[in-house]
């Protein structure tokens, strides 16, 4: 949980979570607000509002075995390929 200090500038680190229902009952009890990724937002918790962060994009690295053989790891390879030659701002290595 990041709060700020009493210039509204510089971020505090006051408290954590390990879990997502952790850092959302950390934030429905007024503890400050967390930045999660936008699947969250169908975990609803009374005291939370989500908002979307504008301006902001998020890299998303996946890795797996070369000698895998796994006709589902081929399958989503595929896939992550295709969207990410559909989306000028995707890549795949």
């Amino acid at each position: 949980m990041a709060l700020c200090d009493q210039a509204g500038v510089t971020p505090r680190i006051g408290e954590g979570g390990r879990s997502v229902q952790t850092v959302l009952a950390l934030v429905a009890a007024g503890f400050g607000a967390a930045v999660m990724s936008d699947s969250h937002r169908a975990l609803r918790r009374v005291g939370v509002r989500a908002r979307p962060l504008e301006g902001t994009s998020t890299t998303l690295h996946v890795v797996w075995r070369t000698n895998d053989g796994n006709p589902l790891v081929e399958r989503f390879r595929s896939v992550l390929t295709t969207l990410a030659t559909s989306d000028p701002a995707g890549s795949v290595d």
